[in-house]
């Protein structure tokens, strides 16, 4: 009893430091926990959220979240939260450097969770939280059945589906038409989604919105950072000066945020001008 107390009040205190702070068992010690399927549930949950970590997420991480994700008697919360990790994960693995000798994650576990990702959400016996969760994940890493299920997610009545649905069509090509829409929604949400994708794709339509919505002031925070992120993606050079101007914003944050756009800004034109 004693050390299962120390090793959640080490999980937690170990959540609170930059994950370059991590001890070299950071892996192992989230692993474990996953797995006590009798520790206490917020400690479970903070592991599933801690396992999606880039410097974390390995192979056993992602055979063990998508069990989690799996498994009908885990509590709603913790499936999706181990949904969100595996996607996490995909989305890191699919950024990475080919030219990268070793691999956290082989391409046999990821086809395995791919199929795995698939059949949840196929299977409707299934809480609906926990299909979105599992077509979220496995957009990261498109496969063709994505086409159709995001038209049918955007095509549903509920709102929570048609968030989804903007969610995923961040990574799946060929709904250009139902992002730029999706901007003039009044739903935060959606709106916020809209301009993700954009920027995701680099949409010229977008670019009058997302650079009013970058330099306004009043933008919601989060929908400005992603405003002030997307800016860099859709008109790299035209973006810098803009930039430039709000890496001196009062909002410390704001600042640091265009200044990490301004590189991803230059790393575009740099690998614009190196094509041939």
């Amino acid at each position: 009893m004693g050390k299962k107390k120390k090793e959640n009040s080490d999980l937690q205190r170990l959540s609170q430091l930059p994950p370059w702070d991590w001890p070299d068992d950071m892996a192992e010690l989230v692993l474990a926990m996953l797995r006590d399927t009798q520790a206490d549930p917020l400690e479970r949950l903070l592991a599933a959220e801690m396992a999606g970590t880039p410097s974390v997420i390995n192979d056993q991480l992602l055979v063990e979240l998508n069990n989690v994700l799996c498994r009908g008697s885990e509590e709603d919360e913790l499936r999706c939260m181990a949904g969100i990790s595996i996607g996490m994960g995909l989305e890191a693995l699919a950024a990475s450097d080919e030219e990268e000798e070793e691999e956290p994650i082989s391409m046999e576990t990821i086809e395995q969770l791919q199929r795995s990702l698939h059949s949840l959400y196929l299977d409707r016996s299934t809480p609906d939280d926990v299909r979105r969760a599992a077509l979220e994940a496995s957009v990261r890493m498109p496969e063709d059945w994505h086409t159709q299920a995001v038209q049918e997610a955007h095509a549903s009545s509920d709102p929570t589906w048609r968030l989804t649905s903007l969610f995923c069509m961040g990574y799946i090509p060929g709904f250009e038409a139902q992002i730029i829409e999706a901007l003039d929604s009044t739903d935060p949400d959606l709106h916020y989604e809209a301009v993700c994708a954009a920027g995701n794709f680099s949409l010229p339509e977008a670019w009058p919105h997302v650079s009013e919505l970058a330099v306004n002031t009043s933008t919601e925070k989060n929908l400005r950072v992603a405003a002030i992120t997307a800016m860099a993606a859709i008109r790299p050079e035209e973006s810098l000066e803009t930039l430039n101007r709000l890496t001196e914003d009062d909002d410390e944050e704001i600042a640091e945020i265009a200044e990490e756009a301004m590189e991803m800004a230059r790393e575009i034109i740099e690998s614009e001008d190196e094509e041939p």
